[in-house]
């Protein structure tokens, strides 16, 4: 759980004190195969961050936690430095 915090913490720290994200990231789930070819080349860094959906923390947190932490950083973050979320390109 601390490094989860502490990871949260890191990741909104940069766009507490600018306000805004220099860029914006593309989700790659919007696009057809032909769109994301075009955006994929071998300098496309891509964040793929992963949540299980039902792994146990303890009787305090729901078994959703971990996917819960992914989905808020996929929504709220949309660059994070380099990318945004699950197949997001930047």
């Amino acid at each position: 759980m601390k490094r989860i915090l502490l990871l949260v913490l890191i990741v909104t720290s940069p766009v507490a004190v600018t306000g805004q994200p220099k860029t914006k990231g593309i989700l790659l789930e919007d696009l057809t195969w032909i769109e994301a070819e075009k955006v994929l080349t071998e300098k496309t860094i891509v964040v793929i961050p992963l949540g299980a959906a039902a792994k146990e923390h303890g009787p305090h947190l729901k078994l959703k936690n971990d996917w819960l932490i992914a989905e808020y950083l996929k929504n709220h973050h949309p660059c994070l430095g380099v990318a945004r979320c699950a197949l997001h390109v930047c």
